[in-house]
């Protein structure tokens, strides 16, 4: 499972390399994935295959499964939540209108809410903070739908849970400081 943040060249070799030498490594069967959370739509896709030749003798042709998040609806990923929570972690890494990014924040922390307190729900939740930075309209927008939405209840939770650990751990740094 290969994360990519943006288009590079020669990216399909690489997981070429990626893919021998793990299977050189484990003797398993390896199913590579390459997953790009990018923002871009591209008008020319990644390849996802690699081919070595010698001349005309084809040696090797290589493929992998290409995941490209923006080429996903943010709907497509919501009907995913319930059956896996990280589906609401890359929410926002998909295809929705510029408007909805508030509520698709809201939607997105909402898909976390359930997972027990501890290390995975703070990866997902920093994962969903690090991949949509609302600007100070949309984040007055998002806090108001979290207030005022009784479907959001949960977020508001996580939200106040949020704020109770800054500020235990500002109290924390005063004591040692």
């Amino acid at each position: 499972w290969e994360q990519q943040s943006e288009r590079e060249t020669f990216f399909n070799e690489r997981m070429f390399h990626y893919f021998c030498g793990l299977y050189f490594r484990h003797r398993r069967v390896i199913f590579p994935i390459a997953m790009f959370t990018d923002p871009a739509i591209w008008k020319k896709p990644v390849e996802e295959k690699y081919s070595l030749s010698l001349g005309q003798y084809p040696i090797s042709d290589f493929t992998y499964r290409l995941i490209k998040l923006k080429n996903y609806t943010a709907e497509e990923f919501e009907e995913k939540i319930g059956e896996n929570p990280l589906a609401a972690a890359y929410l926002p890494l998909t295809d929705y209108p510029k408007e909805e990014r508030p509520v698709v924040k809201a939607k997105a922390m909402k898909g976390i809410s359930g997972i027990p307190e501890g290390r995975k729900r703070a990866t997902l939740y920093s994962l969903i903070q690090e991949s949509i930075k609302l600007d100070s309209g949309e984040e007055k927008q998002f806090r108001e739908l979290v207030r005022t939405n009784p479907m959001y209840q949960e977020v508001k939770m996580l939200q106040s849970v949020k704020e109770v650990g800054i500020e235990e751990g500002i109290e924390k740094g005063i004591e040692i400081g």
